[in-house]
């Protein structure tokens, strides 16, 4: 591709969603834009894959220099894999530390047998907002978080967010695969178990911002010191595996906040509207078994705010 069209188009916005693209070819795409803002690459693949198919996320490398051609402007970047792409067990590290002005990341899915992201330290210096998609409602156990914990490099971006006096954010948008019992929580036993499990989430969240405070205060006189208050959030919601392309421009969905960790209640008596990402189009909805758990009572008729 001749130079004179890199870089050129004012495109500002793109959404790659329930397709599947190769490496070169979104090589190719992200050449275009002077300064891209937003990033959607959901690589959905709803079909038998066969010799010779190829995905974006295969070649790990490949990917990193693909988007890097737009490290100095994106702010949001949004990475969705499903199917064939999760497959093949293969991580997607994402080296990021050169991704300036990036404040808003979302990756997904997280399930129980396929962990498959790295986010790897530099953290991306602006990073605000983290919001893990499809987080499987098992792996809020001490162990795999303490995994996702590790593999996102969340103590860092603490500690970064602790540098620059600015809040953190992590939501969790917590996810009852197929195999799970429905109605998920409605067996007592497993419903009171969502709360230890949150708690537990927490308790290894905070354990983090702790760590990365205490280091602060060791670098700099306490009397210079201003607590950054950061927190969790875990957000409830259903998920379409396949969206109709007639829905692709409706409005983003609601990812209704149950727990939030700065909130005095925590666990909240009435759940608000998640402040939806950039892009956001992970059509989805109000998952209410997941909301019953939070309580362990029927909310059904019970209005949310927003």
């Amino acid at each position: 591709m001749p130079q004179r069209f890199q870089h050129q188009t004012a495109l500002k916005s793109l959404i790659l969603t329930e397709c599947d693209f190769s490496v070169e070819a979104l090589n190719l795409i992200l050449s275009f834009p002077r300064k891209l803002l937003n990033l959607t690459l959901c690589e959905i693949f709803h079909n038998q894959s066969a010799a010779g198919d190829h995905f974006a996320f295969d070649d790990t490398d490949a990917f990193n220099r693909a988007i890097a051609q737009q490290a100095g402007s994106l702010k949001s970047l949004h990475i969705e894999r499903s199917g064939e792409c999760l497959e093949n067990g293969k991580i997607l590290v994402l080296s990021l530390s050169n991704f300036t002005a990036l404040s808003h990341l979302q990756l997904g899915p997280f399930l129980i047998t396929k962990i498959n992201y790295d986010l790897r330290a530099p953290v991306p210096p602006a990073l605000r907002y983290l919001r893990l998609i499809r987080y499987d409602v098992t792996m809020l156990h001490q162990k795999l978080a303490n995994k996702v914990f590790s593999d996102l490099s969340v103590e860092a971006l603490l500690a970064n967010s602790e540098r620059h006096r600015l809040p953190f954010t992590l939501d969790i948008s917590i996810y009852a695969p197929p195999g799970t019992h429905r109605p998920l929580f409605g067996v007592d036993g497993v419903r009171q178990d969502i709360r230890p499990l949150i708690h537990q989430f927490r308790d290894r969240f905070q354990e983090l911002q702790n760590a990365s405070s205490h280091s602060r205060l060791e670098e700099k006189p306490k009397s210079s010191i201003r607590q950054t208050s950061s927190r969790l959030r875990i957000l409830s919601y259903s998920h379409l595996n396949i969206v109709p392309l007639i829905l692709h421009k409706t409005n983003p969905p609601r990812f209704i906040v149950g727990y939030d960790s700065s909130h005095p209640e925590q666990f909240l008596t009435r759940p608000s509207v998640a402040f939806p990402l950039a892009l956001d189009k992970d059509f989805n909805g109000n998952d209410e078994d997941i909301n019953i758990a939070f309580h362990n009572v029927d909310r059904s008729n019970h209005n949310f705010s927003t």
